[in-house]
């Protein structure tokens, strides 16, 4: 039995909601509040927050992101052996370079990519991160104690845990908080950071639950 509330209207009504009284519907009907606006981009945000997966199709599943007052940055949109709804995705499949069992999109408000991680056989324990254009960024390759961070030219320049992302000399880039719900917020420490590695840290944290489970 659905308990008391708030509930979209059965009705059908766009944007509003319908009183569940415990046993029937009511004729209490009142306006559903708009989502947050779109603002910014995931990869200038102070605090990233992602939300917990759900499955959009086959393969493919979604993580809304918010910044810290729940304002909507994007979602991650990570799709597994195959099939991508992007072009993006599709292209990169299609070249043997670039054949990952998993790939995630950071896209932005608009829904463009801006950031693209990659990983599976092709690459055996690292996962690359790339700019929409395949220029990489820098990659993450698993090591004893966690995920040595490497720029797009070889040279180390962190650990990446399940915590966050600390520099060569054990100074914290970035903080990871899971929400107990499947989800994590990520928070810069010490930003903004210079490119390379302030990409990098956005790239921690989009992929901060795989980081946290090898």
């Amino acid at each position: 039995m659905t308990a008391p509330g708030w509930h979209p209207d059965p009705a059908g009504t766009p944007g509003h909601l319908r009183w569940w009284d415990g046993e029937a519907w009511t004729d209490h009907v009142h306006e559903q509040a708009p989502p947050p606006p779109a603002t910014g981009s995931p990869l200038d945000a102070p605090v990233l927050v992602v939300g917990p997966p759900r499955v959009a199709t086959p393969g493919t599943r979604v993580f809304e992101l918010t910044d810290a007052k729940g304002s909507r940055l994007g979602r991650l949109v990570e799709t597994s052996r195959g099939g991508n709804d992007s072009a993006l995705g599709a292209a990169l499949s299609r070249s043997k370079a670039w054949q990952h069992a998993t790939t995630r999109e950071l896209r932005g408000p608009r829904g463009y990519p801006e950031l693209l991680l990659a990983w599976g056989p092709a690459t055996m324990g690292t996962i690359m991160v790339t700019l929409p254009d395949r220029r990489e960024v820098g990659r993450f390759a698993s090591g004893a104690e966690g995920w040595a961070v490497q720029a797009f030219d070889g040279r180390p320049l962190g650990t990446a845990t399940a915590a966050g992302v600390t520099d060569g000399q054990g100074r914290r880039l970035s903080s990871v908080a899971p929400d107990g719900h499947g989800g994590w917020r990520s928070t810069v420490e010490g930003g903004p950071h210079t490119e390379p590695v302030g990409a990098l840290v956005v790239g921690a944290a989009a992929a901060a639950d795989v980081l946290a489970a090898s």
